[in-house]
């Protein structure tokens, strides 16, 4: 059955723009109708100062007026479910008054992110929690504390793929010559990172680093950094194009597995990512993708797959199977979703 949804995320327009984008998409593609709102950071540098002003204070604003949108939608048209991807922005007051005018509403939030520490969290999220009849998380340990803070039904849901971005491509000379490299990573500095690279390099592993936040330049040869951050088919080029791709997690977030988890193999590229209990649920390790403790590790299974390609072609290959055949994808992830919502009783 088609259902009308009304989605509430970081899109097009916003700083924080990303994934959400994708699953808008997908519920699209699983038939249905679905009619979007902006919320989030607007692009231009004074909505991310003021954003940035506040969000330091613990309120960050709702700038593109994401709850006044989504009271007038719900005043002109009946929907089966409000979808809120990363509500920081959203109010209780938003939530009371779609149950208000729309009592049979389903309330939906959901998030790729750690929602209980301080960057991520807001007094809005906190507050709506209690409000919403199911809290999607690709965190398994915020299962408990969001419940403690308010939320009714938590439900994890593995991170997931867009097919129609994450994929292998045929890349062109100038793009190989762009994006190519022995190990590539896509992502923003963290000192440990940052530490962990640099060992890499003095070993005299060839490395390109695109991302926000890194030095000007490294203080080795074998290390590149560059000040962007690839996006759309651009990301899935560089992953496409790197021999093979470095998968970190956020210490802060407490990550056990991210979205480049998944979007690297399913890019039928390499992955070789920090060893968590997660990571292995994912993927059998030598045999879908490779993890590491420690840059010895590391150093030692890169230098391995760089020197055998045929070995390196075939981790990738059945990494790209998994994925594909697994069910990792935001269609797959999303129905999943879905059939979860409509178990609920208003």
């Amino acid at each position: 059955m088609a259902l009308s949804i009304l989605y509430l995320g970081s899109l097009e327009n916003s700083v924080e723009r990303g994934t959400a984008g994708h699953r808008a998409d997908s519920l699209r593609e699983l038939g249905h109708q679905t009619d979007c709102v902006e919320i989030g950071t607007p692009l231009h540098w004074l909505g991310f100062t003021i954003h940035w002003f506040f969000g330091r204070l613990g309120w960050p604003p709702d700038l593109f007026r994401g709850n006044a949108w989504a009271r007038k939608r719900l005043t002109q048209k009946r929907y089966d479910i409000l979808w809120v991807d990363r509500g920081r922005w959203i109010r209780p007051s938003t939530l009371r008054f779609a149950r208000r005018v729309q009592p049979h509403i389903r309330l939906v939030s959901y998030s790729t992110d750690d929602m209980t520490i301080r960057g991520n969290s807001s007094p809005q999220f906190r507050g709506a929690l209690r409000h919403y009849d199911i809290h999607f998380t690709t965190k398994t340990h915020n299962l408990e504390p969001l419940r403690d803070i308010g939320a009714k039904n938590v439900q994890w849901i593995g991170s997931s793929f867009e097919p129609a971005v994450h994929r292998p491509l045929e890349l062109s000379d100038s793009e190989l010559e762009r994006f190519g490299c022995d190990v590539g990573f896509v992502g923003a500095f963290e000192q440990e990172r940052y530490e962990t690279l640099r060992a890499l390099a003095r070993r005299g592993i060839s490395i390109l680093v695109r991302g926000f936040d890194w030095p000007e330049q490294s203080d080795d040869p074998h290390l590149e950094l560059r000040n962007d951050r690839p996006e759309g088919l651009d990301y899935a080029k560089a992953i496409n194009a790197a021999n093979i791709n470095l998968g970190f997690l956020r210490k802060v977030a407490r990550d056990q597995h991210t979205t480049r988890s998944v979007e690297i193999p399913a890019c039928r590229a390499f992955l070789l990512a920090e060893r968590t209990g997660e990571h292995l649920d994912l993927f059998v390790e030598g045999v879908e993708a490779e993890f590491f403790d420690d840059v010895d590790e590391a150093a030692r299974k890169i230098q391995h797959y760089l020197r055998d390609q045929k070995a390196l072609r075939a981790v990738a290959d059945a990494g790209y199977r998994r994925c594909v055949d697994g069910g990792y994808s935001n269609l797959d992830r999303l129905s999943w979703a879905l059939d979860r919502v409509q178990e609920i009783e208003i």
